[in-house]
């Protein structure tokens, strides 16, 4: 960016309104028309804006897979509206999964603030199946959410898992009988693929 000068107001000499807008947050030095001006040339630390939703940067599996009862991971960094990242922390974000169905509950995001921009943020789904993951700051969703994600079965578990049919309490020697097994995650959801 171009700094201005203005012309000299009020009664001091060499007093001068200095005009800049500055895009990037950096350190700036500034030296005035006359460089006798004590002190000068002047470094001026530029910070970055407020954090804009969009500019919000998002990584790690946890966006987008997970698998039931674990707690699955994902990280994501600050900027302002000209792209410079946000150094402190503090913002309001929120994270929430809800289950493609409507029929699950909603899983909320634990959020860690780094307090220099960085934040991680870990879930626990217990339900399998789709969902939609939605991370917001002040009610604006951020980077490109929402984001699908896939929770994946659990290992199956003996107490969760359920046998019935007939051959469990009646038997005739000679005579084929059946039951069926349906083996379960520790969460109770269905194992269907042979998982």
């Amino acid at each position: 960016s171009e700094l201005l000068f203005a012309q000299p107001y009020g009664t001091k000499a060499n007093t001068y309104n200095v005009n800049d807008s500055p895009i990037d947050a950096e350190d700036r030095a500034w030296q005035t028309p006359n460089s006798s001006l004590y002190g000068s040339p002047f470094t001026v630390a530029v910070a970055p804006a407020r954090t804009f939703a969009k500019r919000t940067r998002l990584w790690g599996d946890g966006v987008s897979v997970g698998a039931v009862g674990l707690i699955q991971t994902f990280y994501f960094e600050s900027y302002d509206s000209m792209n410079n990242q946000r150094l402190t922390g503090g913002d309001n974000y929120q994270v929430t999964a809800h289950h493609a169905d409507g029929m699950a509950e909603v899983v909320l995001g634990s959020i860690t603030d780094y307090l220099n921009g960085t934040y991680s943020v870990s879930l626990r789904p217990i339900i399998k199946g789709p969902y939609i993951l939605s991370v917001t700051l002040d009610g604006h969703h951020a980077a490109s959410s929402p984001y699908d994600m896939f929770v994946h079965y659990g290992n199956a578990t003996a107490p969760t898992s359920v046998v019935v049919g007939p051959g469990l309490s009646y038997a005739k020697v000679t005579v084929p009988t059946k039951f069926s097994f349906q083996a379960r995650d520790p969460f109770h959801n269905d194992l269907e693929d042979g998982s």
